[in-house]
């Protein structure tokens, strides 16, 4: 099952202690004339928390676990978040001991005007995921200076190399891991690979590359 919603952490008070912001972010939050400063959640019924973090946290957080009881030492950058991938990013979160609790349900921006759009909505089916319309993506870009465009190139760009150099890093650990074990990290990456289900993100992405940003 796809994760049209988000996961991130909050405190016994309920507070968001921590969700990291993403560069691909700011884009959408331009797109939807919305603040990326100024983020809302909305979390789903205990019944719901319960169904998605059994399918999407306890099988990821168990292996990574039993791996680690066996001889796994997870590289430094294991634990570097990753853009569209909240569950694993929540699980990294807990390996290394944060505190607090994973949440699941709606997450968004506030608008102009004191709306809130909810750019990942559990209950938004894949195609609400995606920018409402070409049209809007290219009126964004078009409104954004050159400056802009390259900063937010380049800062996609560090993300990119960021998210690479973790992933050399983990199959270089991985050649050094049992096979029983290997299997189960493979198994537990398999399945933060369901997670990547930010559809306006990966739209928004699609965009700059058919651009030239």
């Amino acid at each position: 099952m796809a994760i049209n919603g988000h996961f991130w952490i909050e405190n016994s008070d309920g507070e968001v202690i921590w969700d990291p912001h993403f560069p691909t972010y700011d884009l959408i939050c331009r797109i939807r004339s919305a603040n990326p400063k100024k983020p809302h959640y909305r979390k789903k019924s205990a019944t719901r928390q319960r169904e998605m973090i059994s399918q999407h946290i306890l099988p990821m957080l168990t292996s990574v676990k039993r791996a680690m009881k066996e001889g796994y030492v997870p590289p430094e950058d294991f634990y570097t978040p990753q853009s569209h991938n909240c569950a694993s990013n929540c699980v990294r979160y807990k390996l290394k001991g944060g505190e607090g609790t994973i949440c699941y349900g709606d997450m968004g921006w506030e608008q102009t005007g004191g709306t809130i759009w909810y750019e990942f909505e559990d209950e938004a089916s894949d195609m609400d995921h995606f920018v409402a319309s070409q049209m809007e993506q290219h009126k964004a870009m078009s409104q954004m200076t050159k400056k802009e465009r390259r900063d937010l190139k380049k800062k996609q760009q560090k993300d990119d190399k960021k998210n690479a150099k973790a992933k050399a890093k983990y199959h270089a650990q991985m050649a050094q891991v049992p096979r029983s074990n290997a299997d189960q990290m493979e198994r537990m990456v398999a399945c933060g690979g369901k997670v990547l289900a930010c559809g306006a993100v990966m739209a928004t992405m699609a965009t700059l590359a058919s651009n030239g940003y």
